[in-house]
């Protein structure tokens, strides 16, 4: 086979710049989900976003929790970061409260209630139920780690028992607290 003429392209810049931005759309639109993307942990299906790490966001995708057991793990998280109890991952740098404002008496009293109705909760949930739902709503366990804490078998059979301990705190909550 011969060489034949090099095609030229005759297109200005904004008619390239359009044409790759349309492409890059079309491409985005498709539901292709690589292993790669799947090892990673998360990445974006059917017009949701999936953490596999997660626990809570795996059970909320697959449509495994009810709404008012989601407000029940909303609500414990928002206390948990009210208290101070919220481990962090980084630091708050240039959101400190400064004084004289009056913010540091108010973050007080809002700390001070979320620790008596974290102290309150705890008292009517079982200590072991307790401890798995922290485990996984609040530290991110693996729910077949958390699960083992129930009985002892295999990491699929612990998967369900700390999905079904998550569902029936989550209830317990959601009832006594009017979630």
């Amino acid at each position: 086979m011969g060489r034949g003429k090099r095609k030229v392209d005759n297109r200005g810049p904004i008619q390239r710049y359009e044409d790759g931005r349309r492409v890059a759309e079309e491409q985005s639109e498709l539901d292709v989900i690589t292993p790669e993307m799947r090892a990673k942990g998360t990445y974006q299906g059917l017009r949701s976003i999936v953490n596999n790490h997660d626990p809570v966001e795996r059970w909320k995708a697959a449509g495994r929790l009810s709404d008012t057991q989601q407000l029940a793990i909303a609500h414990m998280r928002r206390l948990w970061e009210l208290s101070g109890l919220w481990q962090r991952v980084t630091a708050s740098y240039g959101n400190t409260p400064s004084g004289g404002s009056g913010n540091a008496e108010h973050r007080a009293a809002l700390e001070i209630d979320a620790r008596a109705d974290l102290h309150r909760i705890k008292d009517y949930i079982p200590g072991v139920y307790m401890e798995v739902f922290e485990n996984v709503c609040r530290w991110g366990h693996p729910a077949g780690t958390a699960g083992e804490l129930l009985s002892e078998g295999s990491n699929r059979a612990a998967d369900v028992r700390a999905h079904l301990c998550v569902c029936f705190v989550a209830d317990v909550i959601a009832m006594r607290e009017r979630v």
